[in-house]
């Protein structure tokens, strides 16, 4: 390969809104890398159609492969994935790859992948090497179980999160931000998107030791901190927690000039993007308080829960009749006579179990949950996470000089242009 190049997998971040926050905020790195040419996909997946979602596009984009083919619908189903990843593709030509953060992804067969960190939100995924996966246990814990997290389990998972933190080297610049992050945690209640940008922030100091460490050539860095504010935060008149989150953004990528990991070589996509909803109807996001207590309680034979990244879950069964009881009895969950869950049967494990909250409208205290023979009040189980400010789009963002695509192009066929590169 003639040249290096970096794929920065800024998740749903919206162009529009990106380049108006570099303006307002005078973000000079956003500014320099939004001076390269700006291309827009196309996504073939309607919104009903459960594949318009970050964890099956990222998949396209990584397989070069539309969701119909690679049917990867769910985070945890990538072991059922059948197409070579891009890193394994580019692992092939004998490249040497570092991989971190990426959503619904595996290190897989990749023998050239020297370092891989996979998204905390997965289950079957592990770190490389070794002080990767320690790093990641932690976060993966407190993403699976924000809602009600066991001071013990936390306690337990501390010493690996120091071992995976001695790749993180010690800076003055990281000591000043997590000051700045501990005195924000404080003045917006302890809000997730303060510590999912510090979390990006200090992953980013990981990665570009690692990139040093072991001179790839071909990498690929993914964040969230962006996907989630506009989720959360796009409403506010002042865009407060908004900027908070593009301003570490700006930092990042400050980072990542300054050493020449992000240049002209450099590849930028959303994999796809949101909409403001501000004028939609609210559409609210609800997550059981603590799934697998309220799971244990349906008496249905649960053996495993394992929760994904909203308000979706896996169940595991000892039996695939038990499994199938279990779909009936959620299928048949009401909430005022309304459908409270979708449920889906795993075509290749007949003892998994795909459940998604299905309700999202406004409701009071009063409101009444039906499950078989179990009844309660929807709030003594639920919780309200957010009315939603961002919405999925059949629309992805390229920005580089590198690669430029037609409108009509579809998002998946960003792999192929970047084997392509390599191959050059």
């Amino acid at each position: 390969m003639s040249k290096n190049i970096f794929l920065f997998e800024i998740n749903e971040f919206n162009y529009d809104l990106m380049k108006s926050m570099s303006e307002e905020l005078e973000l000079d790195g956003l500014k320099q890398i939004l001076k390269y040419k700006h291309s827009i996909l196309t996504i073939p997946d309607a919104y009903e159609s459960d594949f318009l979602e970050p964890w099956s596009q990222w998949v396209s984009v990584h397989t070069g492969t539309s969701s119909d083919q690679h049917k990867i619908k769910h985070l945890g189903d990538i072991p059922q994935l059948q197409q070579k990843q891009l890193w394994e593709a580019v692992s092939d030509q004998n490249i040497k790859v570092g991989v971190w953060g990426v959503m619904n992804g595996d290190r897989a067969q990749a023998k050239n992948c020297l370092f891989f960190m996979p998204d905390p939100w997965s289950f079957t995924e592990l770190g490389y090497p070794e002080k990767v996966a320690a790093l990641l246990k932690l976060p993966r814990y407190i993403a699976k179980n924000y809602l009600k997290l066991n001071i013990v389990e936390i306690f337990k998972l501390i010493p690996s999160f120091i071992q995976g933190l001695s790749l993180v080297p010690l800076k003055l610049s990281l000591l000043a931000e997590l000051i700045t992050t501990l005195f924000n945690a404080v003045k917006y209640k302890n809000a997730h998107f303060v510590w999912i940008s510090f979390f990006d922030y200090l992953t980013t100091h990981a990665f570009i030791s690692l990139v040093k460490r072991n001179k790839t050539e071909f990498n690929i860095f993914f964040i969230n901190s962006i996907a989630h504010a506009q989720h959360h935060y796009w409403s506010d008149s002042k865009n407060t927690r908004l900027k908070y989150t593009y301003k570490v953004l700006d930092k990042i990528v400050g980072l990542l000039l300054s050493e020449n990991i992000l240049n002209q070589t450099s590849v930028i996509t959303n994999g796809l993007t949101q909409k403001n909803t501000n004028t939609e109807d609210p559409w609210i996001l609800y997550r059981q308080k603590d799934p697998k207590l309220f799971f244990q309680k349906l008496n249905l034979g649960v053996t495993a829960v394992e929760s994904l990244m909203t308000h979706d879950i896996h169940l595991f069964f000892n039996s695939a009749e038990e499994k199938l009881q279990a779909f009936k009895v959620l299928n048949s969950a009401r909430i005022d006579d309304k459908k409270l869950f979708f449920v889906e049967l795993d075509s290749a494990d007949p003892k998994k179990l795909f459940v998604r909250l299905d309700f999202f409208n406004a409701t009071d205290k009063n409101s009444n949950v039906q499950i078989g023979t179990y009844s309660f009040l929807f709030f003594e189980e639920f919780k309200e996470i957010v009315t939603r400010t961002g919405k999925h789009i059949q629309r992805a963002d390229v920005i580089s000089d590198l690669v430029e695509f037609k409108e009509t192009t579809e998002n998946y066929k960003l792999y192929h242009r970047l084997v392509a590169e390599v191959s050059k």
